[in-house]
């Protein structure tokens, strides 16, 4: 069996998975944020619970928010507080007698989506993330690539064009990153009402805003050009970069409908003449590609 974890600073998911991976289980329950010798318990008292119930010593992989520091494999960056400094894989690998894979959300996300959904059969998938915040994976003939630092992917701080903030008249505002611009506060949810906020004077939610661009209200259609126009340079810039086969969506924002069209017909505008834009396509799983990404980490 193969136990997948999605944890996030309020939910556990672990979903159980047999070998040809159908579900056979799933549960949820709060996240132990505050205390790590409770979260570790938590967490050990889930894994053991299904290796009786199915009579087996289950694979574990388990995709956290934050990032794993490349050399001592601290956990940093967590929005899980107890998390930050500690060695949660070993200590979860002592504790099960069993090699524990962890890695960032966004990446279990990007696994999944490249190995089994709308990225399957492309040797080189990048997966964004378009939700409270901005994340994003990249996985090259089938494995993650995570870089020197650990950081690969996390395109978010990725700095906004300066092109744009002249064009538009753009705020650009310090990220809790430490740096100014990242692209995460223009294109995550937060981001688009952010914008609003500084356009409109409302920081409406996605629902409110996109229902006046539908009744084609003037000043959303131009915020949403705006949006559209920021999202086009980060998707270039990883065009560019990775020269990827496919984007695929996540998040939120991914369930805009007519998105999907409007990145197309705007994305050649951000790369060389003749360089036809990369397919940007909504993931297959939604918001069950995180814990199924978690499962195929143990591969």
């Amino acid at each position: 069996m193969r136990y997948g974890l999605d944890i996030g600073g309020t939910k556990i998911e672990i979903v159980v998975f047999d070998q040809d991976f159908r579900v056979i289980n799933t549960a949820r329950i709060d996240t132990p944020s505050d205390n790590y010798l409770h979260f570790i318990q938590t967490v050990c008292q889930l894994v053991r619970q299904r290796d009786r119930q199915y009579s087996c010593i289950g694979s574990v992989g388990i995709g956290l928010p934050g990032v794993q520091e490349t050399r001592s494999l601290k956990q940093i960056s967590s929005n899980i507080p107890c998390l930050t400094g500690q060695h949660v894989a070993y200590d979860l690998a002592k504790e099960l007698n069993r090699t524990v894979h962890i890695d960032n959300d966004s990446r279990c996300f990007a696994l999944c989506e490249a190995l089994t959904g709308a990225g399957k059969g492309n040797a080189r998938v990048f997966a964004a993330v378009l939700g409270t915040g901005v994340g994003g994976g990249l996985v090259l003939d089938g494995k993650l690539y995570r870089g020197a630092s650990g950081i690969a992917g996390e395109w978010g701080h990725m700095p906004i064009s300066a092109h744009l903030v002249n064009q538009y008249g753009l705020f650009v505002k310090q990220c809790n990153c430490g740096l100014y611009g990242c692209l995460e506060h223009y294109i995550s949810g937060t981001g688009l009402s952010n914008l609003c906020q500084y356009f409109l004077g409302e920081a409406l939610q996605a629902e409110q805003f996109l229902k006046r661009v539908a009744d084609k209200d003037a000043q959303a259609l131009h915020v949403y050009q705006v949006f559209i126009d920021i999202l086009c340079t980060g998707f270039a810039n990883l065009q560019l970069t990775y020269d990827v086969d496919i984007i695929v969506l996540g998040g939120g924002l991914s369930n805009i409908k007519r998105l999907y069209a409007d990145l197309q017909q705007r994305l050649p505008y951000f790369l060389f003449k003749g360089i036809q834009a990369v397919p940007i396509v909504q993931a297959q799983f939604g918001d069950s590609s995180g814990v199924r990404g978690a499962a195929l980490l143990a591969n």
